[in-house]
């Protein structure tokens, strides 16, 4: 009797230390990033036992748990909005314990910023109405401001409103959305604004120049079949969309060139080709790409660029080599590029001193191309001949 009374005095303090073994009664949680629509969150608990963790299990009330971890701390993302509840169960010592958070986490769901526009004219010539009206959708929040801007101008807050963009270019029209509980929305468009000349544009980039594809390294003039003749290699902007007008004077051929919708920050070479048709003429002034030329019914090779005041190319005609002499206030950020008769590129090389000596020796005898760039932008074209 004495030993059966004993064993259950024993049982009953195991059975009291196995439950005091249990002393997690709360977790923390950290909401340590948190937009409209999506939140992050991390939550730990502090254990006073050093006995060993049976198992953790984190219901994050989303649909998602952690029940793989042995470690008094989780991470989560909620991506949805909504309400949520967290509940911690760990396993201690075959005893469990369970700590349920109601309705901790809350995710908003934001507005959504649309709007569409209509226009004065369906060419889009300058001076250009615009009428924007918005098609936003509210979210939890009450919405509290409305932000029009262009180009980092702001042009409005009001809901919808009219504006006339006096100027050709392109413009970058967002609207931004700010609501009570802080989510910040944004919706663009593009809107291009072109001249009024443009009104017979037309696209004259026939490809991009690459290996398989060459073109000659500048641009040739030449009257041939009563047809005037531009093509060539052309340096414009990667990501824009190029065209062109003609403006026939009688003694004079105006090509403007222009650019449109969004830009990169890079130049890219293209090939062009453009022709005018029924060109009885024996001679003309073209102006095109900020070059003029004189070209005539015999004018049929590449004409040669001046020298720029601040570029010493010697000698010209050369025999072995050539000497790129430069003002000091243009060498740096400079490069030469030299091109073949097809346009292929067989030198090139980074500008460092005043003086730089090209050895030309390897090379046939014929016309070569010499084009120098500074901050990627060519400031001059020289043709050169080797005897």
């Amino acid at each position: 009797m004495i030993m059966r009374n004993l064993y259950f005095i024993l049982l009953i303090c195991c059975n009291l230390l196995t439950y005091a073994q249990s002393p997690i009664t709360e977790f923390e949680e950290t909401i340590y990033y948190v937009n409209c629509n999506y939140v992050q969150a991390s939550f730990h608990y502090i254990s006073s036992s050093t006995a060993d963790r049976d198992s953790v299990c984190w219901d994050f009330g989303d649909g998602r748990k952690n029940c793989n971890s042995y470690t008094n701390a989780a991470s989560h993302t909620y991506s949805q909005p909504g309400t949520y509840t967290v509940t911690l169960t760990i396993w201690l010592n075959n005893v469990q314990t369970q700590i349920v958070k109601p309705n901790l986490i809350t995710v908003y769901k934001a507005p959504t910023a649309m709007f569409d526009y209509t226009v004065s004219n369906n060419d889009f010539i300058a001076p250009l109405q615009v009428e924007f009206n918005n098609q936003s959708i509210l979210g939890d929040g009450d919405l509290v401001e409305y932000s029009w801007q262009t180009n980092y101008e702001l042009l409005s807050n009001d809901k919808n409103f009219s504006y006339v963009f006096e100027e050709p270019g392109t413009y970058d029209v967002q609207l931004i959305l700010n609501d009570n509980n802080g989510c910040q929305v944004g919706h663009s468009a593009y809107i291009v604004v072109k001249d009024p000349i443009q009104i017979n544009e037309f696209e004259y980039i026939t490809s991009n120049c690459n290996d398989e594809n060459l073109c000659p390294a500048v641009i040739n003039y030449k009257i041939e079949n009563n047809t005037l003749k531009l093509f060539g290699q052309i340096w414009k902007n990667c990501c824009t969309y190029k065209t062109a007008v003609i403006i026939d004077n009688g003694d004079s051929i105006r090509i403007p060139t222009f650019e449109s919708g969004p830009a990169c920050t890079c130049n890219c070479p293209f090939c062009f080709e453009i022709n005018i048709p029924n060109y009885n003429r024996e001679s003309c002034v073209v102006v095109f790409d900020n070059q003029t030329i004189n070209v005539s019914s015999t004018n049929n090779s590449v004409p040669n660029s001046p020298i720029d005041k601040n570029v010493k190319i010697t000698p010209n005609p050369f025999k072995e080599s050539v000497v790129v002499e430069l003002n000091e206030m243009v060498v740096d950020n400079c490069k030469i590029e030299i091109f073949n008769v097809l346009g292929q590129i067989i030198n090139k090389q980074t500008i460092l001193n005043n003086t730089t000596t090209i050895d030309m020796s390897k090379y046939n005898k014929g016309m070569y191309l010499l084009r120098i760039f500074k901050d990627d932008k060519i400031i001059m074209t020289e043709k050169m001949i080797k005897e």
